[in-house]
């Protein structure tokens, strides 16, 4: 069964499923598949609204406990479940996925996130409905970095500089960490030669190199 690295740490997040793991966006149940052969003793439950990837979902998880099910978001979440897989998707559709069903967050203790985009927004959003970061994982693969989160219900207070970089992973300040922002201020530098120094914009790129600089050099 192949299985990408980013999968794999995601699986590690993942603690205690005695009451069971809800993946949504499933693809091909890989995330749930790895948690079985773990040996985890919960209900899983894989999810996907499209045929397509429904269908590989389906033949993948055949002969497993897995339950399947062709459908939106968190419709089908019950309280069987109590850790919250969204992986592999834009904030836009994370926070329309909760906005839809925000009373069945009662049944979540955990939520595992890999925001492919806008990642502080996704930080203050879950911190915003009671929950607070458990721990932060960060990886390069295929050239992509990405950043998953484990969030469980809590109240921490966090800084500006913790939504935007991570609490967790400022504190760990590893390699793939220093690389991302040190890529990342590469291509602003090459943006901000494009722009007039007067402009709104080139003051804003300037700060976010100022900042990830401050940041990267603690």
């Amino acid at each position: 069964m192949p299985i990408s690295k980013r999968l794999l740490l995601l699986t590690s997040l993942i603690k205690d499923a005695n009451k069971g793991v809800f993946d949504v966006g499933s693809d091909h149940g890989y995330l749930l598949l790895e948690l079985y052969h773990k040996g985890f003793k919960g209900n899983l439950k894989g999810v996907e609204n499209k045929i397509g990837p429904f269908s590989n979902l389906s033949k993948n998880t055949l002969n497993s406990p897995i339950k399947v099910s062709l459908s939106d978001g968190i419709d089908d979440l019950t309280n069987d479940y109590s850790c919250l897989v969204l992986a592999g998707m834009g904030f836009s559709n994370i926070a329309k996925i909760i906005d839809n069903h925000k009373e069945k967050l009662s049944y979540i203790d955990q939520i595992v996130i890999d925001a492919h985009n806008f990642i502080p927004e996704s930080r203050k959003y879950f911190i915003n409905h009671g929950f607070e970061i458990e721990e932060e994982l960060i990886l390069k693969e295929n050239n992509i970095y990405y950043e998953l989160i484990s969030f469980i219900k809590g109240n921490e207070n966090y800084s500006e500089e913790e939504i935007v970089y991570g609490p967790k992973l400022l504190k760990k300040r590893d390699e793939v960490f220093i690389n991302k922002y040190k890529e990342a201020n590469q291509k602003l530098v090459e943006l901000l030669s494009k722009l007039d120094k007067n402009s709104k914009r080139y003051k804003e790129i300037q700060n976010e190199i100022d900042r990830n600089i401050l940041v990267i050099s603690k």
